[in-house]
C-alpha cells in the first residue's frame, strides 16, 4: 500500500530529507513550499554585499522534485495542521498524511520590547530581504562614488544588531566589499562606517573562543565598529539608540538577533513548544505524542547525546532529516525506530573576502585564505550536487 509523506518546507532540511527517501517503495513525497526555491541562507552575506549572484544562493524545488521520481512540489502557504485527522491546511486546499515532516525553519523575531525596531530594520531570513539589503548596499556604493551624501557630510552609517553567526558574517563580508570598492575607486574623502552591536561580551556567543578571538581580530581590521555589551534600547527613523545612552544616525539596518518560527506552528496546541516556539521532538525526531510525524532544522529543538540544544545551523538541519529520513524507512518496514543524536562536526564562518575562521571535529583549527578555501569548497559541493540533479530534468524535456 502506497504511503504519503508531506514535507513542509524546502530548506537545507526537508531538502535532505526527501534525497534520503529518494526511489523508497511505496512511499510517495509531496514538498510544499511558500516559494519555488531552496535558499541557502548559509551564504546571504555573499548576496547581500554583491560579491555573488542569485543563482548562486538558490535551488529550484520543482526542479530537484522531478528528480526524485516519487516526490512532486507545490508552491503553498500552510495555515493549520489536523494531527487526529492526518490533514494539512493551507490557503486553498487541505492535504491528507500518513507521514509528516515540519521543516519549515524560522524567521526573524523582533523583539516588541524594542520600539521601532521592527518597523526601521529588516532581517535576513527570507531571499527577499537579502536582495531587498544588496540593492540597498549597492545603493550606498553608488551614492558615494557620485559624492552623493544624503544623510550625513561625509559618511554613511550601516547598522547591524546581533553578532552571531549571521550578523558577523555580513559585517565581514560588506566591510571587506566596501574597503574593497572605496580602494578601487580612490576614494578617500568619504567613509562608510559599519556598525555591529553585541549584547553579549564577545562575538558570536557561545562559539568556540578560537573563533571569537580570530572573528573579533578580523572585523577590527576591517573597520568594524564592534560594540560589545550593547543593547538596541529603541530605534526610530534613521536613529538608533543604544543603552549605553549614545544614539547612531543609519541610512540602514540590518536585525540578525533573534529567531521565531511560522505563525502556523503557534497555534499547534497539540504540540510542546519552547519559549522560542520550536517544537519539542523525541531523539528519533517524532513530535513528542505524535506518531509518523516529525520536525526536524530550525522548526525543531534539536540537541546532542548530553542534551544541550544544538545551534541552528544547515550542518544540524541536514543531520536532523538524515535521522528523521531514517526512521521513516524503518517505520514502513514495521521496524523499531532508532534513538540519533546530533553532532557537530565543524563551524565555519565567513569574514569577507577570501578570508575566514574554521574548526573542524574540535581539532583542526584554520584561518585566512586556508579557512576560505575549505568554506568555499564545502558550499559549492552542496549547490553543485543539487544542480547536477535539477539539469539532469531540463536536459530530459
Amino acid at each position: 500500500m502506497i504511503k504519503q509523506l508531506i514535507i513542509i518546507g524546502g530548506g537545507y532540511a526537508g531538502v535532505r530529507a526527501m534525497q534520503r527517501l529518494k526511489g523508497v517503495k511505496n512511499l510517495e513525497i509531496l514538498l510544499i513550499d511558500i516559494q519555488p526555491y531552496q535558499y541557502l541562507q548559509t551564504e546571504a552575506y555573499s548576496l547581500i554585499a554583491n560579491t555573488t549572484n542569485i543563482t548562486h544562493i538558490t535551488v529550484d524545488l520543482p526542479s530537484l522534485c522531478e528528480y526524485n521520481e516519487n516526490a512532486s512540489f507545490i508552491r503553498g502557504k500552510v495555515s493549520d495542521i489536523d494531527f487526529s485527522k492526518k490533514i494539512i491546511l493551507c490557503e486553498n486546499e487541505s492535504l491528507s498524511y500518513d507521514y509528516l515532516i515540519i521543516s519549515s525553519g524560522n524567521y526573524t523575531k523582533f523583539p516588541k520590547i524594542v520600539t521601532g525596531l521592527q518597523e526601521y530594520s529588516i532581517g535576513i531570513k527570507s531571499f527577499k530581504n537579502a536582495f531587498f539589503i544588496r540593492q540597498e548596499f549597492a545603493k550606498q556604493l553608488y551614492a558615494l562614488m557620485n559624492r552623493g551624501i544624503p544623510a550625513n557630510d561625509k559618511y554613511f552609517n550601516i547598522i547591524i544588531g546581533g553578532a552571531g553567526l549571521s550578523g558577523v558574517e555580513i559585517a565581514a563580508q560588506m566591510a571587506s566589499k566596501s574597503n574593497e570598492f572605496l580602494k578601487l575607486n580612490h576614494i578617500t574623502k568619504y567613509k562608510l562606517n559599519i556598525y555591529l552591536i553585541a549584547s553579549a561580551n564577545v562575538v558570536l556567543k557561545g562559539m568556540d573562543p578560537y573563533l571569537q578571538n580570530k572573528s573579533l581580530r578580523r572585523l577590527e581590521k576591517l573597520g568594524v565598529n564592534v560594540m560589545l555589551n550593547t543593547r538596541i534600547s529603541s530605534v526610530e527613523k534613521q536613529i538608533v539608540h543604544l543603552n549605553t545612552g549614545k544614539s547612531i544616525e543609519f541610512n540602514f539596518m540590518i536585525f540578525t538577533g533573534g529567531v521565531t518560527t511560522g505563525d502556523y506552528i503557534k497555534k499547534l496546541k497539540e504540540c510542546e513548544l519552547t519559549k522560542s516556539n520550536q517544537i519539542i521532538v523525541e531523539n528519533t525526531m517524532e513530535i513528542k505524542n505524535h506518531t509518523q510525524t516529525y520536525a526536524i532544522g530550525d522548526v525543531a529543538c534539536l540537541k546532542d547525546k548530553d542534551g544541550n540544544q544544538v545551534p541552528s545551523t544547515a550542518q544540524c538541519a541536514e543531520q536532523s532529516a538524515e535521522i528523521a529520513a531514517t526512521n521513516i524507512k524503518l517505520s514502513l518496514k514495521n521496524k523499531k525506530q532508532k534513538n540519533m543524536f546530533l553532532k557537530i562536526n565543524g563551524v565555519l564562518v565567513a569574514l569577507g573576502t577570501n578570508n575566514a575562521a574554521v574548526i573542524l571535529f574540535n581539532r583542526f583549527k584554520v584561518s585566512g585564505y586556508i579557512g576560505y578555501l575549505l568554506k568555499h569548497l564545502i558550499t559549492w559541493s552542496y549547490k553543485s550536487s543539487l544542480d547536477t540533479k535539477a539539469n539532469k530534468i531540463h536536459k530530459q524535456r
